[in-house]
């Protein structure tokens, strides 16, 4: 499951002996593992016999990792996993709006489950798409090794001017708002980026004044949407109401001409013929 940035996570286990009674071990540990690694280590007393309880105040985006172990008498081990979202997590359409759109009443257990759907549906957008739709911060590495000297393989995304100098690289996400910084990933140089030319709808860099892209680069920059398309969010209504459908089961008559699936590659389920008619994606064949 997933909670937000700043939740309190609770972790809990129930240490059962061989014939499946519930007992006290004489020592349990609980250690959460951050995303970063680092580690949280805690001595936890049973709240009843066998019983274990500990409430985790969540501070990291990422995939956090719960160990449980009990020591001595009885022992026992147990392993959990919660995932905790950004501050900026992947939603197209708000969760009122799909409450709206679905007739579902606001606050109830239903909630969790339709995030994971708008998240789900985002991602397949984009995917179809074939961009980034919701605005957020990248960072990739790229290679430009000494031309002239002839080190190492060129970068696929490196383009020569007529002297032969690398002038030119394509990131790997658009549309580009900004670039945030651009260095040698040792440190030894980094390119004022304003003097650098982001091309929006392409994600291609150029340099405009000053030194070529040389050595192993990293490059953190923006890309996405400063307005969202309403396109976008209506394909993304459209995907999370058919995987509510999907989810309660609902069947029903065969699907009229056009309203069927597809299935795209990499998402993992079919999506809705509306949305993919909406989108018009680049990414998917067959489609303009």
């Amino acid at each position: 499951m997933a909670i937000d940035l700043g939740d309190v996570y609770r972790c809990s286990w129930q240490n059962k002996s061989p014939s499946g009674g519930l007992v006290n071990a004489d020592t349990v540990t609980l250690t959460i593992i951050r995303p970063d690694d680092t580690q949280v280590v805690q001595t936890v007393a049973p709240l009843t016999t066998g019983n274990y309880q500990s409430d985790f105040t969540t501070a990291q985006p990422g995939r956090h990792v719960a160990q449980w172990r009990g020591t001595g008498t009885n022992p026992g081990a147990y392993v959990e996993i919660f995932d905790v979202r950004t501050l900026t997590p992947l939603y197209l359409i708000s969760l009122a709006e799909m409450r709206d759109q679905l007739k579902i009443t606001a606050g109830t257990s239903d909630d969790e489950a339709l995030r994971r759907y708008i998240e789900a549906a985002t991602t397949a957008v984009e995917r179809i798409r074939g961009e980034v739709a919701v605005k957020r911060s990248f960072t990739e590495e790229h290679r430009f090794p000494d031309y002239f000297r002839g080190s190492g393989q060129v970068d696929p995304a490196m383009t020569l001017d007529r002297s032969g100098a690398p002038r030119q690289m394509a990131l790997n996400h658009w549309p580009i708002v900004s670039l945030t910084s651009v260095a040698r990933v040792d440190g030894t140089m980094t390119w004022d980026t304003s003097l650098l030319h982001a091309e929006a709808n392409t994600g291609v860099v150029d340099v405009i004044t000053g030194p070529e892209f040389s050595g192993q680069i990293t490059v953190t920059y923006v890309a996405g949407y400063q307005v969202v398309p309403s396109e976008f969010a209506l394909a993304a209504g459209f995907i999370v109401e058919h995987l509510w459908q999907t989810r309660r089961g609902g069947r029903g008559a065969p699907a009229p001409g056009g309203m069927g699936t597809t299935q795209i590659p990499g998402i993992g389920f079919a999506v809705p013929n509306q949305a993919v008619e909406v989108l018009g994606g680049p990414g998917i064949p067959g489609f303009a």
